[in-house]
């Protein structure tokens, strides 16, 4: 900070986290509350939809999830090229009014092929929304306060009797986030700054200020040297030199979700592998989630201390070992708690990965950057149904099963600790 004037950073760390960055927070952690029971909602709609459609087998139902996946890859690559041309206020609303229609129009739909439809779309929506969300929130945040993170889960005990109003009121929360962020007002100062729009970046900072009931420092915003006037978007990652950062970003994000998708779509399948034919994949999801809450708290705690790369480490490999040991177990008690001891890391890697992303990206390419690496990863959810429902087909040995998913986990670990660069505490980059 030279005299009479102060950076973006200098601005974000004196105006604090506060009221301003937690009604923020609020309507980014609905998008995620609302993308986990979309996603989480189809591998319980299996059942509803074979009553209701008998020819959908598992082969189809495998299409459905390529069909959501086909969705996020599409989508995330459009919607982050937009965010980094035209703002990210704008996206952060239209993604929540895409998922909304397009999720509750799912309960409406007459054959199965439309409904395949609708789960694209809304796939389309969601893809959107995870690249935009977090890169949104995080541009507002000082960084001494990025591990924060925000987690909220609920799975709730369903019997589905009319699988109809379950899909319309899965997409319902959409709605109501959409006119949330409808009536947000604010653009990134962080994107404003990248484009040179310096007095707008001024403004936003005043009303953060306002709202945490803090000050800027003394003098003016210094405008940003050296902005790039290359194309912001995809084509940017490659006149930024983000190539070799993005790759890195990409393996994590792929084989995390590979594993994870894997694990999660056939679970119950899994259990049946190993003689338990009565396991109960709702009442294990509500213990799930309950077990990823203390995996999260440790996550956030050792983020900041540890950094982000040991503690990336630390979440693949717990998460290969203890998906390793579902083939020590013979009972549904000792399935459900080694599947549980599995989810406390892998929820940790979501949470790690998340942070790590945006610090490694510049603002005029995060949002492409960060929607590139979830295009692979969404790449991974569109095979990951196929080749674990063909190993299961085939009758494949437990074994080989579940080298798939801890080798996965195995895959990322080693690229974080080869390849992952440390940006604990370190600021945003924005040119």
């Amino acid at each position: 900070m030279t005299k009479g004037k102060y950076t973006i950073d200098d601005a974000l760390e004196a105006v604090g986290f506060g009221r301003f960055q937690w009604m923020l927070l609020v309507l980014s952690g609905i998008g995620f509350f609302a993308t986990t029971v979309e996603l989480i909602s189809v591998s319980l709609l299996r059942a509803p939809l074979r009553e209701q459609w008998p020819a959908v087998d598992d082969k189809r139902f495998a299409y459905l999830m390529s069909a959501t996946f086909a969705g996020e890859l599409l989508g995330g690559l459009a919607w982050g090229a937009v965010s980094d041309r035209m703002g990210r206020r704008a996206t952060f609303a239209g993604t929540a009014l895409m998922a909304a229609v397009f999720g509750m129009l799912g309960s409406v739909v007459p054959c199965f092929y439309s409904f395949a439809i609708t789960r694209f779309g809304l796939g389309f929506a969601i893809g959107g929304s995870l690249a935009i969300d977090f890169v949104y929130f995080v541009e507002f945040v000082p960084a001494t306060s990025r591990g924060f993170l925000f987690y909220a889960s609920l799975v709730g005990w369903l019997t589905l009797p009319v699988w109809r109003y379950f899909v319309f009121l899965c997409g319902l929360p959409y709605g109501l986030l959409f006119l949330g962020r409808l009536a947000w007002r604010w653009e990134s100062p962080r994107f404003l700054m990248a484009r040179g729009r310096t007095a707008e970046a001024t403004e936003v900072l005043r009303q953060i200020a306002k709202q945490n009931g803090t000050v800027l420092p003394e003098g003016e915003l210094e405008p940003l040297q050296n902005i790039s006037t290359s194309a912001p978007g995809l084509a940017s990652i490659a006149s930024a030199g983000m190539i070799r950062p993005t790759i890195t970003v990409s393996i994590l994000f792929f084989f995390q979700t590979f594993s994870y998708y894997g694990l999660t779509i056939w679970l119950r399948s899994f259990a049946a592998q190993r003689g338990i034919p009565n396991f109960n994949p709702m009442t294990a999801f509500l213990v799930i989630g309950l077990s990823e809450l203390p995996g999260l708290a440790l996550t956030t705690l050792l983020i900041e201390r540890a950094g982000r790369r040991p503690v990336l480490l630390l979440n693949f490999i717990g998460s290969a070992l203890c998906s390793a040991m579902l083939l020590l177990v013979t009972t549904q008690a000792g399935f459900l708690a080694v599947t549980c001891a599995s989810y406390f890391f892998i929820v940790g890697c979501w949470a790690a990965i998340y942070v790590s992303t945006p610090e490694v990206f510049p603002t005029t390419c995060r949002a492409s950057a960060f929607a590139v690496a979830g295009a692979c990863g969404k790449l991974a959810g569109m095979t990951s149904p196929h080749l674990f429902g063909h190993l299961l087909d085939i009758n494949a040995p437990f074994g080989t099963i579940v080298a798939c998913v801890s080798g996965g986990f195995l895959i990322a670990a080693l690229t974080s600790a080869l390849l992952m660069v440390e940006t604990t505490g370190r600021r945003l980059r924005d040119n």
